[in-house]
């Protein structure tokens, strides 16, 4: 799900704030000699963003970069991320990527609890076309779940799709079976490799290692804009289904041509903005023996949306006033965008309202999608998520209600990562290292190869 903040396009929990173009895909090359000058650029801009220089920073934007991310807001987006990652330390050596004209240089930012790395885009001109903020980096580690067994299953990589789409992934199969059941692992909302990852979390990989080492194979792949940002830049906008549909169509077929997979016993997981988007892609695939939706938002993404900043508000802190701003700010996007006068350019939370209401579009109908599939369906919820709350799971209860095969869970102590804890999660909490919970992973284990259909009705 979304927790947009200012002009970013994924969780601020998250830490990624994707300022102006979609985010560069993660392949990186070591710095060559002819991008010295970009370089320089870059990790100048850098050294004054996290020493505080933001109005020296900001003179390298090109114009697009200017308008959208002035020094006041610039400054708000670092110190909120300092709010959840910790005080900065210190900046990485810097590796670039090239794309279309433009070098991006990525620089691993080291700060007290995790490790992210800033992307900054150097265009022909010297001017700085881009800056993320993203999960990740140099420094930061992952140690598998307890219940992850990797002497039980392979994993391989894996490509498929068309181009210019090709996509690169990641296959665990395990070991022992003939022909497995299988899964399709579909993200949430923003740039994601094929672990989902999040700071040091990999709820993706978690799901994975914990499913193949309980005899089910896993398909997980990078998303588009996270693969190919470069290339999706030059669009300026970007449809859901380029963002999430038709690769995870591509991605279903391409399973059922792999050896040792069960082909009538092939499931769809989608996770947050994967899982409001789930119906959708198995009702167009009308092959799938099942689809899992966890933590997904069937109603209008607008509502979702102010119910999450108005709670991130809420918090006590330091960023709270600037918090409190962007959520007026928000709403007053949301009021423009509701209006039949809203101007085309009209954008929330820097991104344009007609991305806002094609999700939206999916999300509200989703519910009677879900009750006319004819495959099997599960339904998955936290206690501990702010992002898609109870409301959301009670709409998919209702929607199922007479489908007495459906299997919906409620979990009271799981986040939207679906970790345990205590109390309602906060955006500070996505840079805490941590594993997708053991009775989750279980529970669609168990469901995926049919054991307990006895006891499948409401829960």
């Amino acid at each position: 799900m979304l927790t947009v903040r200012l002009v970013s396009i994924a969780r601020i929990g998250v830490l990624a704030c994707c300022l102006a173009a979609l985010v560069p895909p993660r392949a990186l090359a070591q710095a060559r000699a002819g991008d010295s000058d970009m370089v320089k650029i870059a990790e100048e801009f850098a050294g004054d963003v996290s020493d505080g220089r933001y109005e020296e920073a900001v003179k390298r934007f090109d114009e697009a970069m200017a308008k959208a991310l002035p020094a006041e807001k610039l400054k708000e987006v670092w110190e909120s991320v300092q709010t959840s990652a910790g005080s900065f330390e210190s900046l990485g050596k810097s590796t670039t990527t090239q794309s279309k004209g433009l070098t991006t240089v990525i620089i691993p930012a080291v700060f007290k609890k995790t490790t992210l790395s800033l992307s900054i885009s150097v265009d022909a001109e010297g001017r700085i076309a881009g800056f993320w903020i993203r999960p990740g980096g140099a420094a930061a580690t992952y140690a598998a779940a307890d219940y992850d067994k990797p002497d039980r299953y392979r994993e391989k990589e894996v490509e498929f799709g068309e181009k210019p789409w090709r996509i690169k992934g990641k296959l665990t199969r395990p070991k022992g079976v003939k022909a497995a059941p299988a899964v399709v692992l579909v993200h949430g909302s923003g740039p994601h490799d094929e672990d989902e990852t999040i700071g040091p979390n990999k709820p993706f990989r978690d799901l994975a290692g914990g499913l193949s080492s309980r005899g089910i194979a896993v398909l997980r792949y990078q998303k588009r804009t996270f693969a190919h940002a470069g290339e999706l830049a030059k669009q300026k906008t970007i449809t859901v289904r380029e963002e999430v549909i038709d690769d995870a169509l591509e991605a279903l077929e391409f399973l059922r041509k792999q050896k040792g997979i069960d082909k009538e016993h092939i499931y769809l997981l989608g996770h947050s903005l994967g899982g409001t988007l789930a119906p959708q892609i198995a009702a167009e695939d009308k092959k799938l023996a099942g689809v899992i939706l966890m933590a997904g938002a069937p109603r209008d993404f607008f509502e979702v949306i102010e119910e999450q900043l108005t709670y991130i508000a809420s918090l006590p802190g330091p960023q709270q006033e600037a918090n409190k701003k962007g959520l007026e700010e928000a709403r007053q996007a949301m009021a423009s965008a509701r209006a039949p006068s809203a101007p085309p350019d009209l954008t929330l939370l820097g991104v344009p309202i007609s991305y806002w209401r094609e999700v939206s579009g999916y999300a509200t109908k989703s519910p009677k999608v879900l009750g006319g599939l004819d495959c099997r369906v599960m339904v998955l919820g936290g206690g501990r998520d702010y992002q898609v709350t109870r409301a959301d799971f009670d709409v998919y209860s209702k929607a199922l209600k007479d489908n007495a095969g459906a299997k919906l869970k409620w979990y009271d102590n799981v986040s939207h990562l679906f970790v345990e804890g205590k109390g309602k999660s906060t955006p500070a909490e996505y840079a805490e290292p941590n594993h997708v919970s053991k009775t989750v992973v279980r529970d669609l284990a168990d469901w995926i190869k049919g054991k307990g259909q006895q006891a499948a009705a409401l829960s």
